[in-house]
């Protein structure tokens, strides 16, 4: 381990890389990557447009009137772990649900995206993804640094050694 640099090799001292705009690398993707990952972003959109949560409102009494107000959060953070290969599942996992929840900005950070995630973050469009991992990406969207404000919410990959065997899936964006 470096002392400097930490596990990771990341510079703490300096500033995130972040890649932003309209086109990562969906050019680059071959057709049947780009096919089978529209596939899967229809299919998670269908169904977390199924989970969306409804705001209700009834009266229990007489002039007493109970509700519920739905509303998404404004922003979030969405980390894609980028050990051996950074998974685009997890992109979609965690990107799709809050388009349709109606988060306004989105941003992903990955230590190490690949072609594929840069593909599927294209399709997806999001426009901001920074290249950082581990306990520094998650600060930095939980908190903020010099060059971006901090996140409403970060979202993740449940992993098994992480979270003491809970393997139920992505952590829900209404909370």
């Amino acid at each position: 381990m470096d002392e400097e640099t930490g596990w990771d090799r990341f510079d703490c001292r300096g500033s995130v890389d972040w890649r932003e705009g309209d086109s990562f690398g969906e050019r680059a993707a071959d057709k049947e990557l780009v096919q089978a990952i529209e596939h899967a972003v229809r299919n998670v959109r269908r169904v977390a447009q199924q989970q969306l949560p409804k705001a209700w409102s009834i009266e229990t009494d007489r002039g007493v009137r109970i509700s519920q107000r739905v509303e998404p959060i404004e922003r979030i953070g969405c980390y894609i772990p980028g050990g051996s290969f950074a998974l685009v599942s997890t992109l979609i996992m965690t990107v799709v649900p809050a388009q349709v929840a109606g988060v306004k900005e989105i941003v992903v950070a990955c230590p190490r995206p690949n072609g594929a995630l840069l593909a599927a973050a294209e399709i997806l469009g999001v426009k901001r993804i920074a290249r950082i991992g581990g306990a520094q990406a998650i600060a930095a969207m939980a908190y903020g640094n010099k060059e971006r404000a901090a996140r409403g919410k970060n979202f993740r990959a449940r992993e098994p050694v992480c979270d003491g065997g809970e393997t139920d899936g992505v952590e829900r964006l209404c909370d």
